[in-house]
């Protein structure tokens, strides 16, 4: 069975921050799916036979205890986690097979719970905060509304890799993504010269 976490903090006063990006991509694939998330104790879950997806309700830097309580109620043989990075631009996506935190709460309290830093990623750009800006405070703001136009796109592609990653694995997700990633590129090169421009 293969678990995708996807981080966040629980709570309508969290929903469109960019520490939430992998809570929209799970609840973007559902809705397409026709996906229904039953709520646990400490996560909310979408369980079939091959595969179960998981919103941790524990609040971003107690995720690990989450995802341990998934692991002891399912013979998981995979896990894929979805979180953002402030450390790319807005819109990219990063896969990495296992590594370190990044400085990331969610995966610092996954990997210390866990023990291991030996779980797949993947990494959502939401851009990098202002100079003067706490990161903190960065992460729990809400996208700009400039962010919020093109983030549809973002989540539409990044659903369509989790969907294929469950179909078939994180190796052809990877083939998937370096051979059909460039009309998504495109559209975020647009967006991204656009917003140069002050275009939006």
């Amino acid at each position: 069975m293969r678990l995708v976490a996807g981080l966040g903090n629980p709570g309508s006063s969290y929903g469109f921050t960019r520490h939430n990006v992998g809570f929209m991509v799970l609840d973007h694939l559902a809705k397409q799916k026709g996906l229904i998330f039953n709520k646990k104790k400490l996560y909310e879950a979408v369980a079939q036979h091959d595969f179960i997806l998981i919103k941790p309700r524990t609040f971003m830097n107690r995720s690990g205890q989450a995802i341990t309580s998934v692991l002891s109620s399912f013979s998981v043989t995979e896990m894929l986690v979805i979180f953002d990075d402030a450390s790319l631009p807005f819109g990219c996506i990063r896969f990495r097979h296992n590594g370190g935190t990044g400085g990331h709460n969610g995966l610092k309290s996954i990997q210390t719970d866990l023990g291991s830093t030996d779980f797949k990623r993947f990494r959502l750009g939401i851009g990098a905060p202002e100079p003067d800006q706490d990161l903190a405070d960065f992460v729990l703001s809400n996208f700009s509304s400039d962010e919020a136009a093109f983030l549809p796109e973002m989540l539409s592609y990044a659903a369509k890799l989790i969907d294929l990653y469950l179909l078939e694995g994180f190796e052809y997700l990877l083939d998937y993504h370096s051979k059909n990633k460039k009309p998504y590129s495109e559209k975020l090169a647009a967006f991204q010269d656009h917003k140069s421009k002050g275009g939006i």
